[in-house]
């Protein structure tokens, strides 16, 4: 039981991460979808969430400050939307 529950949770993040970046690939109209190379670079980010995810968050968190300074409706957010904010 104790296994299963280790399994799950390392596996949510893994499938909220893989949403994240392959919705980011294909939004992407610089890189063609059947570019083999990409698509292993977004399995293999999903698989290392514990590394990318932290590294997402803060590259959005310093890329919206650096945009929206003083900008407090911005801090009201969860730190779980701000991946998912539109650019």
């Amino acid at each position: 039981m104790f296994s299963n529950q280790l399994l799950l949770l390392y596996f949510v993040p893994v499938c909220a991460m893989l949403v994240f970046l392959l919705t980011a690939f294909l939004r992407d109209e610089t890189t063609p979808n059947n570019d083999r190379t990409s698509w292993m670079v977004v399995a293999i980010g999903a698989l290392l969430w514990p590394i990318t995810l932290p590294s997402v968050v803060s590259r959005r968190i310093s890329r919206r400050r650096n945009r929206s300074k003083g900008d407090a409706s911005f801090w009201t957010l969860s730190w779980f939307y701000i991946p998912f904010v539109g650019r």
